[in-house]
């Protein structure tokens, strides 16, 4: 499971992990990852940035300088940017449950690559909730919380059992 940077960091350990021959996961549970790190690369939804306040343009830039050194300059490499992954490499991915949110910067990649694995055929579900924006999680406070980042939340929780066990019960 990871969410934003940790779900491309998820995401990069898999490819490694495929690269090498290595034990690879059942599954995979994406919450509004990164699947691209790039200075140049440009998405209709990043425009998002220009009013979003947890993840603003100054705060993405910042991001990316810290993610990435200033020499590294192939920012299409699979590693770093999951999007640009082989079509033969994601033939091999596990089970993807992923969850985007709709008024993330982040969210038309995710989008895009949600398309490549299903070209691909694999085991994915994807849930995008239409109003909720990146970091969504620190919304879903049980009392006091955005309502929908709670059923996020839950939903995330029955991804993770789905993952963990063929037929969870309560999902």
């Amino acid at each position: 499971m990871g969410d934003s940077a940790g779900g491309n960091l998820c995401l990069g350990v898999l490819n490694l992990a495929i690269q090498k021959k290595c034990w690879i996961p059942d599954g995979l549970h994406l919450i509004y990852p990164a699947i691209v790190v790039s200075k140049t690369h440009f998405a209709p939804s990043y425009l998002l940035c220009l009013d979003d306040s947890v993840l603003s343009m100054s705060f993405l830039a910042l991001v990316l300088e810290c993610y990435v050194s200033k020499d590294f300059d192939n920012h299409s490499h699979y590693l770093l940017s999951p999007l640009f992954t082989p079509m033969e490499m994601l033939k091999q991915y596990p089970r993807i449950r992923m969850s985007i949110a709709g008024l993330d910067p982040l969210r038309d990649d995710a989008i895009n690559f949600t398309s490549r694995l299903a070209k691909a055929g694999v085991d994915l579900l994807t849930v995008e909730y239409q109003y909720l924006m990146h970091a969504y999680q620190g919304q879903a406070e049980k009392n006091n919380g955005v309502e929908e980042a709670i059923k996020a939340l839950e939903r995330s929780v029955c991804f993770l059992k789905e993952l963990a066990q063929p037929d969870p019960a309560d999902c």
